[in-house]
């Protein structure tokens, strides 16, 4: 898509890209154009990009929008099992389940300096080697949000890269594993408000159960448990 492309009550199901984007990959190419992509009520499941970027949808310097929507089992063998974004993202009300990348976001990377927000959103059973659900090098934000299950070596919920920007806000961490950060690994600034942290483990001895903040870094934690 390098325009506008609207889906709803739709289903991507076993689609395979070589390169970026197992189902969809939406692009601009002119900036006074911005490719633009909505999904309501969508199932993308199974769908893999075998060498590039984002099992189910890439973004590159586009807006996508998710709201009410699935995405399930979708893989990729580097960064973000589910959806790679190089532009904006946001997700509302959306469930992340089980997706897989062998690097860095299991459900989704959010690319340098750009803006992913998370609202209501379910992630569950994701794995990557850093971020489990979410790999951040931009700014994410994640308000109402859950986080379980999720599994990597450094953040087993969200990595936050060096010098970004993450913040959550009423969201729920629970039972997700790594060995640096259980639930978060913050090597930039990241800031929690009124969230919980309940159950998450950490594989190694000063790794950090709940929050592991590296490298002399600001994490901010205000009435959080």
């Amino acid at each position: 898509n390098r325009n506008l492309l609207v889906v709803n009550d739709s289903t991507f199901t076993e689609n395979t890209s070589a390169k970026r984007g197992g189902a969809v990959m939406n692009a601009t190419v002119d900036v006074q154009n911005i490719a633009t992509f909505t999904a309501t009520s969508t199932l993308f499941s199974e769908n893999m990009a075998s060498t590039g970027f984002g099992g189910a949808v890439y973004n590159d310097e586009g807006f996508v929008s998710f709201d009410s929507s699935t995405f399930a089992q979708n893989t990729f063998v580097m960064d973000g099992g589910a959806v790679y974004s190089n532009g904006t993202f946001t997700s509302n009300a959306s469930t992340y389940s089980g997706n897989t990348a062998d690097s860095k976001g299991g459900a989704l990377f959010n690319d340098t300096d750009k803006l992913a927000c998370s609202t209501e959103d379910l992630f569950t059973g994701n794995q990557a080697y850093n971020g489990g659900a979410v790999f951040n090098k931009g700014t994410f934000t994640s308000n109402s949000s859950t986080f379980s299950g999720n599994t990597s070596s450094s953040g087993g919920a969200l990595f936050n890269d060096r010098d970004k920007l993450a913040s959550s806000t009423e969201d729920l961490f629970i039972g997700n594993t790594a060995a640096n950060g259980g639930a978060v690994y913050n090597s930039g600034t990241f800031t929690s408000n009124t969230s919980t942290f309940s159950g998450n483990t950490t594989t190694s001895i000063n790794g950090g159960g709940a929050l592991h903040n590296a490298d002399d870094k600001l994490a901010i934690v205000n009435g959080s448990t």
